[in-house]
């Protein structure tokens, strides 16, 4: 690999995973508050649940942030981008954590996806 662009790919691939981390964490933030603002008045048990889920994405999302800083000096870090639909589990079972029925359903087996289709930085409006 040419040393200029081993020069960039570390900041990038750093920078992509912060992006990641705070824009999920955001996303997950948001929908958990707007699911206890609706249950405040006539479920504040749902509510009360729903910020317990605010306040631990928030820690979980602190402690990513810290790993990842933590490790940007760090030589032998891997500069693999960041997993797009492999951490779809993830991303499912923490949106059910905060109390959401959600539904997932796979037709055949998961293969690799090409990293232009796969990649969360390509292809989406949320990620421009």
């Amino acid at each position: 690999m040419d040393p200029q662009r081993c020069g960039t790919a570390v900041p990038l691939r750093i920078a992509r995973e912060l992006h990641d981390i705070v824009a999920h964490y955001l996303a997950l933030i948001s929908v958990q508050t707007e699911v206890a603002v609706h249950a405040l008045r006539e479920q504040p048990d749902q509510a009360e649940e729903g910020l317990a889920h605010v306040r631990q994405a928030a820690r979980t999302g602190i402690e990513e942030l810290s790993t990842v800083l933590h490790h940007a000096d760090d030589p032998e870090s891997s500069t693999e981008p960041t997993p797009g639909l492999t951490r779809l589990g993830d991303l499912l079972d923490s949106v059910a954590a905060a109390g959401l029925r959600v539904a997932h359903h796979q037709d055949g087996e998961a293969r690799p996806l090409p990293t232009a289709v796969d990649s969360p930085h390509t292809g989406s409006s949320m990620n421009p």
